[in-house]
């Protein structure tokens, strides 16, 4: 019985992980696209409007970490930008997924926020971004990010796909149309629609997530049940 058990816990985490993927292999093209793909479009501050494919932060889809922006006074001065405080440490951190927003704006591309610990010790610069969320209400918030980070994607034309390094202070809006997973962007079948991932699939996929959870916790609880018997004495 505990054997069964194990297996079955095994087999559970297996199909939870399972469901979120890994990045994919290079493709022959170039470099490796993320196992979803974000596309829309992408406006810059030089006013040109490009369809792109493969949408990520830092090549990053999931989890992507941004600080809150301060207000108070003993955290920045809101005239020069500069933070007083280590944002790891006393800012607020969310992590965002493409999947729930809808755009990415930077609202103020020359604005530098700038935190360091010591005068001759390296400068830390971050830029603001506000990401409209795609529920219905179209939630705005602001958040700082390492200037650092570069959006990659792809430029689509009709000559094809062409990856891209953009600097954030080199975008106006990236405006997220939908996105479809690595796995399902090939046809099965000659002539298949490929498959387009909406928000209730996304919502009925957590679902799936959350019942698996509790049904690995459940097996764990049966596990250590288990143990408790074998270990307790014979009476």
């Amino acid at each position: 019985m505990k054997k069964q058990i194990v297996i079955t816990l095994s087999m559970f985490s297996v199909i939870f992980l399972g469901n979120w993927g890994t990045p994919s292999e290079p493709s022959a093209e170039g470099r490796k696209k993320p196992n979803i793909n974000f596309h829309g479009t992408l406006k810059t501050r030089q006013g040109k409007v490009l369809k792109v494919a493969n949408i990520t932060i830092g090549r990053m889809i999931r989890q992507i970490p941004m600080y809150e922006v301060p207000t108070k006074e003993e955290f920045v001065d809101r005239k020069t930008h500069t933070i007083k405080e280590d944002p790891d440490k006393k800012l607020e951190i969310t992590r965002i997924d493409l999947v729930e927003v809808s755009e990415i704006r930077v609202p103020h591309p020359d604005t530098i926020w700038i935190y360091q610990k010591e005068e001759k010790s390296r400068k830390h610069e971050y830029i603001e971004l506000t990401i409209i969320s795609n529920d219905k209400n179209r939630t705005k918030n602001s958040y700082l990010i390492p200037l650092n980070k570069k959006v990659h994607l792809d430029g689509v034309s009709k000559a094809g796909a062409e990856e891209k390094d953009i600097p954030l202070q080199a975008i106006e809006s990236i405006k997220i149309k939908g996105y479809t997973y690595r796995d399902a962007d090939k046809p099965k079948k000659a002539g298949e629609p490929r498959e387009v991932v909406t928000a209730k699939k996304v919502e009925k996929l957590k679902d799936n997530n959350e019942a698996l959870r509790e049904r690995v916790q459940e097996l764990q609880q049966e596990v250590k049940g288990l143990k408790r018997q074998k270990a307790a004495p014979a009476a």
